[in-house]
């Protein structure tokens, strides 16, 4: 009988949790392998929350799943977990609990707490307990390991800063997420309780960045809305969204007024270090591309890798999206 690989048993955990309520009737039909590679994912995330959480050594603390809070949706804009990771939380957590903590802060009424960090996970919860009527749990699903913050240990913008750093380390972001997580952070690293405020290098530590990414972020949070979201969408590459950022925000609404329909990559980086006037970028954004020409190139590559760079090649040259992936990584 031939063994299902882990796409193939992930696939098949969908399609039965999507034709059956019953979760624990799912968990039964996938196999111990399938579900410990998704517990291993999120059992390495503790590591990243000690990155975050930095010199406070703060013990879990078990809470009742009913004290806890969404956080105010304006200090949370990250979207929820698609449907498929929602399943494979939610088998993780039958089969193993949650590895890792939640993090919470006392309300100021001192009668619950918002959650910080983790509010799928306690979504997840909570939809494994309303599903299923068993009265026998392998694991006290009611009560939740957390990471308390006193309702005077921290201030509104240092809990909106531990929501925007552990969510940015546990998740897959949209470029559109990923520079709001960035401009908000830089935001409230002026508005620290201490007073000291954070250094960009501070920044940087905490959410394992790089330099030059950070600041292109907060360069592209700063442009004209119209102009970045064709970046965000998809439409333009990294590296022409960040050719706009040369130019004043009265000049970008230019721009995206009068050349919103033909702005595209090639057309936008004709925008170089030289072009200032309207006259110039109406020039460089209304430039007809040429043909491109064909050249030859050689590589030394081993024998054994050669079968493999010409498929590769091969795929560059003929299929659109591989080649735009490979030009926006390169660029």
């Amino acid at each position: 009988m031939r063994c299902l690989s882990a796409l193939e048993r992930r696939e098949k955990m969908g399609k039965q949790l999507a034709n059956n309520d019953d979760l624990f009737a799912a968990v039964k039909s996938v196999s111990q392998e399938g579900i410990h590679e998704v517990s291993e994912e999120f059992k390495l995330q503790n590591q990243k929350i000690e990155r975050v959480l930095g010199e406070e050594k703060k013990e879990k603390e078990f809470v009742d799943i009913s004290l806890l809070s969404d956080s105010p949706r304006e200090w949370n804009f990250f979207p929820p977990l698609p449907a498929v990771k929602m399943i494979q939380l939610k088998l993780s957590i039958f089969e193993n609990g949650i590895w890792t903590p939640v993090i919470v802060w006392e309300k100021q009424t001192g009668d619950g707490y918002y959650i910080l960090s983790g509010h799928n996970r306690v979504h997840a919860l909570r939809e494994i307990m309303t599903e299923n009527a068993r009265q026998t749990w392998k694991h006290d699903y009611s009560k939740v390991p957390c990471i308390i913050y006193k309702k005077d240990e921290i201030d509104e913008a240092k809990a909106q800063e531990l929501i925007i750093d552990t969510n940015y380390i546990q998740r897959e972001l949209t470029p559109k997420t990923r520079v709001e997580v960035i401009a908000r952070r830089t935001k409230y690293m002026r508005y620290q309780k201490n007073g000291n405020g954070e250094t960009i290098d501070q920044l940087i530590n905490t959410l394992g960045l790089k330099k030059t990414a950070v600041y292109e972020d907060i360069s592209i949070s700063l442009l004209n809305p119209g102009l970045s979201e064709l970046y965000f969408d998809g439409k333009i590459t990294r590296k022409a969204v960040l050719r706009f950022t040369q130019f004043s925000p009265e000049i970008q609404a230019w721009i995206f007024e009068n050349f919103k329909d033909v702005l595209t990559t090639d057309r936008i980086l004709n925008l170089n270090k030289f072009v200032r006037t309207k006259e110039q970028i109406k020039e460089a954004l209304t430039e007809e591309k040429t043909t491109e020409g064909n050249t030859k190139t050689s590589i030394t590559v081993p024998k054994s890798k050669v079968k493999k760079v010409r498929l590769i090649a091969s795929a560059y040259l003929s299929d659109p999206a591989f080649k735009k992936m490979c030009d926006e990584y390169f660029s």
